[in-house]
């Protein structure tokens, strides 16, 4: 997962144009990018412990209702909710319904 992690940094670097580098300041560019990193890695890590302990289906929507709380946070903030977001957010809704709705005496292997 840290291997994953180091790859889409130097990627993620790339895309930057040398206008948006100039706006890193020390605080950005030596907390907050390895702080996203080491997230992201638990994040990996919480999945994989959580196909441990629940079922495949489970564990998907899990790991995919971050999206879904971020749209919802900002629905609930007052802040504007794009007409894509919205739709993304009810596509990810939708299928949350579907995975839990299969049957559950279905192997997950």
């Amino acid at each position: 997962f840290i291997l994953t992690t180091v790859v889409f940094f130097f990627l993620a670097a790339k895309s930057f144009k040398r206008e948006e580098f100039a706006r890193f300041s020390l605080v950005d560019a030596c907390v907050w990018m390895p702080l996203a990193g080491i997230n992201y890695a638990f994040m990996c890590t919480a999945f994989v412990v959580a196909l441990e302990l629940t079922t495949l289906v489970n564990a998907f929507i899990l790991a995919n209702l971050a999206s879904l709380i971020i749209i919802g946070c900002k629905f609930v903030m007052g802040h504007q909710v794009l007409l894509f977001e919205g739709i993304g957010a009810l596509v990810g809704f939708a299928g949350a319904l579907i995975c839990t709705s299969a049957p559950a005496d279905s192997d997950d292997s």
